[in-house]
């Protein structure tokens, strides 16, 4: 047995892999079509003594909020955010309820995250602020069907709404939202998603209700979740108006069992809080790869599963479960060599990154996660911009692991036998048909391989002024183009 595991470990040091011949296990560990695997990683990832940095940036979800545009000193800007509600750079002139509209379904899209990404050098004047959005239908056929939209908003260092010099924004002025061109200005938000907040709640008017004190929507199926889920127990005008959720907390500090009553505004609150995903701080840092092993290769399960669970192993016994497990639980024939080299390339820079930024450099564009997407990759053309004609090219890409932190799947059931039952099976090398297993109730299942941003590489600026829109102010942010990249079994 030592005699195998040191031939083999002279046989990767001869491609250049540095591997301990304990890391290679014993033949029980090894089939024939496993060869290629250690070969792949020797031959793709260039291991040298050293971590190698990159040209990548990879942004890491972390607890929290990042203020982003709310805070006046543009200095502490950094990274983006996940979830929750958008942070408008331009506060004045958003984006309109039909540019962020499903084209399947017709519903509002949900926000995914922002990126705060200025522009250097030659269009560095008109985008010294700058930032990116992205925004995707909560159903899961929308989505398959490319229901994603990414928004690019910009801003020239002399504007209404942030000071030129950052030391000055303690003084008052320029600093704050619309501090030039007024608050009054600036259109209402949406009570549910935080967007353009173009219909008010025409009970809050009845009611008497104080201009700031109005609910407004962005449209009008938001406005009937927001009252089914609370604003009927609290809107002025509302003919029965309850004081459930006082009550309820009465009732909870007493002591006593909650009524009906109560129980059914808290559900109303819970489901008010899943109309947006959950919200994260998207810290951004250089991709920096780790030294790799063939062991490692061969001990990953798939980022794509993993997307869907805690985002690892869970216990020993999971540990112990390998990619051939994996692929033959799930009728894997074959093994994808873009796959592979997708799985080593992650786990070697973070396995939690969720998002891929690279702006606008020859030779190095999105990731590929699959051989079919690798493929399309040479030979894909982004359309040019629809503003100026400038083309388009890569600027970042979102991984599946974003779905995990999310919660994409909290409506899925795992039905008889259960989810230790289905694990014992895959550990034992059985099929397991998890179609029959799992179901998606509601639709709500969203799910990609990669969604890859192309952005105007001519930094061109909307024209804003007077029209433009349904209240006659138009948007300055421009859309901009996203490839839906299918992940491993959802071609």
């Amino acid at each position: 047995m030592a005699d195998f595991s040191e031939k083999a470990a002279a046989a990767f040091k001869a491609q250049g892999v540095d591997i301990l011949p304990a890391e290679l296990g014993t033949t029980e560990d090894w089939s024939d079509d496993e060869d290629s695997i250690g070969g792949r990683s020797g031959a793709s990832s260039g291991d040298e003594d050293e971590d190698e940095e990159t040209a990548y940036q990879l942004g890491f979800p972390e607890e929290g909020s990042n203020a982003l545009h709310a805070e006046a000193d543009w200095r502490e800007w950094d990274g983006g955010r996940i979830g929750g509600r958008p942070t408008w750079l331009n506060p004045q002139h958003l984006p309109h309820a039909h540019d962020l509209e499903c084209r399947e379904c017709k519903q509002p899209l949900r926000f995914l995250l922002q990126l705060y990404c200025p522009v250097d050098g030659a269009h560095g004047e008109a985008a010294f602020h700058r930032a990116l959005y992205l925004f995707a239908c909560g159903k899961a056929s929308c989505v398959a069907n490319k229901s994603v939209v990414s928004l690019r908003c910009q801003l020239p260092r002399e504007n209404d709404y942030y000071p030129c010099n950052p030391k000055n924004a303690d003084a008052g002025a320029g600093s704050g939202v619309g501090a030039s061109a007024g608050k009054d200005a600036c259109p209402s938000l949406c009570a549910v998603c935080g967007c353009r907040g173009s219909f008010a709640c025409t009970a809050c008017r009845s009611g008497g209700a104080s201009a700031d004190d109005v609910a407004r929507y962005c449209s009008k199926a938001h406005q009937k979740q927001h009252w089914k889920a609370g604003h009927k127990s609290t809107c002025p005008g509302a003919s029965a108006a309850a004081a459930a959720p006082a009550k309820a907390a009465k009732e909870e500090e007493e002591g006593e069992e909650p009524s009906s009553e109560a129980l059914t505004a808290a559900l109303q609150q819970s489901a008010l809080a899943r109309m947006v995903f959950p919200e994260y701080d998207l810290v951004v840092s250089q991709e920096v790869l780790v030294k790799d092993s063939a062991a490692a290769v061969e001990s990953s399960t798939t980022i794509w599963e993993d997307a869907h669970t805690a985002g690892g192993a869970e216990d020993e016994a999971d540990l112990k479960l390998k990619q051939k497990d994996y692929d033959s639980a799930l009728g894997n024939s074959t093994r994808d060599p873009e796959y592979l080299k997708f799985l080593s390339r992650v786990r070697r820079g973070g396995a939690d990154q969720v998002l891929r930024y690279c702006r606008w450099e020859d030779g190095n564009g999105a990731l590929a996660i699959t051989a079919a997407a690798a493929a399309d990759k040479k030979q894909y053309r982004a359309p040019d911009c629809g503003n100026c004609g400038s083309p388009r090219a890569f600027e970042f890409q979102v991984m599946p692991q974003l779905l995990h932190y999310l919660h994409v799947d909290s409506s899925t059931n795992v039905a008889s036998p259960g989810l230790d039952a289905t694990k014992a099976a895959v550990a034992q090398n059985q099929q397991v048909p998890l179609a029959t297993k799992l179901s998606n109730l509601g639709n709500s299942d969203i799910e990609w391989g990669t969604l890859d941003v192309y952005t105007c590489t001519g930094s061109c600026c909307p024209a804003v002024g007077s029209g433009g829109g349904a209240d006659g102010d138009a948007s300055a942010y421009s859309t901009e183009h996203v490839r839906y990249v299918a992940g491993a079994g959802l071609e």
